[in-house]
């Protein structure tokens, strides 16, 4: 296995849940953690719990469905570190409601978090890593990726377009 110390890792939706805890293990492993999620309070927590445990954190705020943000959010990584050796796609969103009653700004928010921000945080990053013969870009999806569900249309369907574009 390949040793993460100083190792640099981008994490997005890392406030809470499953993105806070990749991002806690990611530092206990001796990766230099950059935050990336909406909300600065939880970024910041998150921080500190890190920084309290002699890790190496850093927050960035963005609304991933803005692209100007995902390009931001790439090249200020970059300008920081150098380069990212890990990407973690792991922010997510969808609100339930029934195609004939959805709303299509719902619908594309869902998409431009769940799918487009995670192609273009790869599409920036992934020539670092490239040019550098290592890297890895993970993907979180959901099994709502693998089996639609009643109500829930549009997060599917980017969940399964998440991992068709991870097997791509």
């Amino acid at each position: 296995m390949t040793s993460l110390d100083g190792k640099v890792a981008l994490v997005t939706g890392a406030g809470r849940g499953i993105g806070r805890a990749v991002a806690l293990m990611l530092a206990q492993s001796g990766c230099r953690v950059i935050l990336c999620a909406r909300t600065l309070e939880q970024l910041q927590a998150v921080e500190r719990e890190i920084k309290n445990h002699n890790g190496t954190a850093w927050a960035i705020p963005a609304d991933l469905t803005d692209d100007a943000a995902v390009q931001r959010v790439a090249a200020e990584s970059r300008l920081s570190f150098g380069s990212v050796d890990i990407l973690i796609n792991n922010a997510g969103w969808g609100k339930r409601a029934p195609v004939a009653k959805a709303r299509i700004e719902d619908w594309d928010q869902t998409f431009r978090l769940n799918l487009r921000a995670p192609m273009m945080l790869a599409r920036e990053l992934l020539p670092d890593m490239i040019a550098k013969g290592e890297g890895a870009v993970i993907n979180i999806g959901s099994v709502s990726g693998k089996t639609g569900e009643a109500n829930g249309a549009a997060y599917s369907a980017s969940k399964f377009g998440l991992i068709g574009f991870t097997q791509s």
